[in-house]
């Protein structure tokens, strides 16, 4: 089940009509398929921030995370942006 935030910011603006995944140019040392063959699970995290964006809205900017206990490091593996509107013309994302 998903957690919904909780603050003043409201569900409304983490969760909208329409989502993009980013370009997406990191690369980890490991995957998080690696660590779950290795461990046979892998401890995941998705950390959220509000980002004002190139048209000057605020939208969650999603970071998705997993855990390798290897090299006891946190790696990013995905980064999306939600709750934008896909016909303003606004680019919702830049590469990372």
């Amino acid at each position: 089940m998903r957690q919904v935030p909780a603050g003043l910011l409201g569900a409304q603006l983490w969760h909208g009509g329409a989502g993009i995944s980013c370009l997406f140019f990191f690369q980890a040392p490991t995957t998080r398929q690696d660590v779950v063959e290795r461990r046979g699970s892998c401890a995941t995290a998705r950390v959220g921030i509000i980002m004002a964006v190139p048209d000057a809205a605020r939208r969650p900017v999603m970071f998705d995370l997993f855990y390798d206990p290897t090299s006891a490091a946190w790696w990013i593996d995905g980064v999306s942006v939600t709750n934008f509107d896909p016909t303003g013309g606004a680019r919702p994302c830049a590469a990372y």
